[in-house]
C-alpha cells in the first residue's frame, strides 16, 4: 500500500481497503498485516481531503515509514462499495467501482518490519525474517499467532 494511504489505515482513518476488483476477496475473515510501499502517493491528500476531516489527514512525508510492515487488521467484510463508503475509504466509491475490504482491530506494530514488498498479496515464512521472533503488536499479541498475508495498494 503506498503512503500515506498505509499510514492512514494503521491509525484506523481510512477503515475500507479499495481495489478495483475483487480478488482479495478471500481475506475475509484474516488478520493480514499491511505493508507500506517504498512509494508516497502525491494525489493522495487531494483525494482523501474530500472525505476526510483535514486534521486527521496532517502528516510529514519524510517521516512516514516506508517499505516495511506498519500494522495488521481483521477483514470482517467485503464487497462493492457505494458513495456511502466514500468517508471510511478517504476515496470517492461512488462514481467508480470499488471493491473493499473493510477493516477492523487495527494494531500498529511498536516496530515496523522492514521487507521487500510485492505487487499484489504475498505471503511470507516467518521463520525466514529474523525481525519477526518476539515482536510484540500494540495488544501484546505475538506476531507469530497470526496468519499473514501482506499486502501492496496498487495506485488508482
Amino acid at each position: 500500500m503506498y503512503q500515506p494511504w498505509a499510514f492512514w489505515a494503521s491509525f484506523g482513518i481510512k477503515g475500507i481497503e479499495t481495489r478495483l476488483h475483487k480478488r482479495f476477496q478471500s481475506f475475509l475473515g484474516k488478520t493480514i498485516a499491511i505493508h507500506a510501499g517504498l512509494k508516497y502517493d502525491r494525489k493522495a491528500f487531494s483525494i482523501a481531503k474530500k472525505f476526510v476531516n483535514y486534521n486527521h489527514l496532517e502528516h510529514q512525508k519524510d517521516k512516514l515509514i516506508y517499505g516495511a510492515v506498519i500494522c495488521t487488521a481483521f477483514v470482517y467484510r467485503v464487497g462493492w462499495l457505494n458513495s456511502s463508503h466514500s468517508k471510511r475509504a478517504c476515496i470517492d466509491c461512488g462514481e467508480i467501482n470499488r471493491f473493499g475490504l473493510f477493516l477492523k482491530d487495527v494494531k500498529p506494530l511498536t516496530k515496523p518490519i522492514y521487507i521487500k514488498g510485492r505487487q499484489g498479496p504475498f505471503n511470507i515464512d516467518i521463520e525466514d525474517v529474523s525481525d519477526f521472533k518476539n515482536l510484540q503488536i500494540h495488544s501484546g499479541i505475538k506476531i507469530e499467532q497470526l496468519s499473514l498475508n501482506l499486502h501492496q495498494k496498487e495506485l488508482v
